[in-house]
């Protein structure tokens, strides 16, 4: 709860966390993003409720440009099969196989996203 934005190193490049804070967005301005190497545990340090939506990766056929290898991710114009709400303490995993589109909702959040090394 006290640790400022940034990112910190758990174990080098295979476990690190991101800390954020950002304004939460309508859901249709939310992209649906996956990754390739890393698995994502994102909990909600403070706001109200994040919501998230969520598809199958396979099911993504919108693409909004190529994989960005360096930073993992590639963005989706589909819209999300299914929404997740979670409050202050909880907690959501992403694996590869799920595309997901966070930072969905009202107000101002802190989240922090550990990035495991599939």
């Amino acid at each position: 709860n006290t640790l400022e934005p940034g990112r910190y190193e758990i174990e080098g490049a295979e476990i690190f966390l991101k800390v954020m804070e950002g304004d939460l967005k309508r859901e249709e301005e939310a992209s649906l993003e996956v990754h390739d190497k890393y698995i994502d545990v994102q909990v909600l340090i403070a706001g109200e409720v994040e919501t998230m939506g969520w598809r199958e990766r396979r099911e993504c056929r919108v693409p909004r440009g190529p994989f960005d290898a360096e930073e993992d991710i590639q963005f989706f114009a589909d819209r999300p099969q299914l929404f997740v709400g979670i409050r202050p303490g909880q907690f959501v995993v992403f694996g590869p196989e799920d595309a997901h589109a966070p930072m969905i909702g009202r107000g101002r959040i802190k989240k922090a996203v550990v990035k495991v090394m599939k």
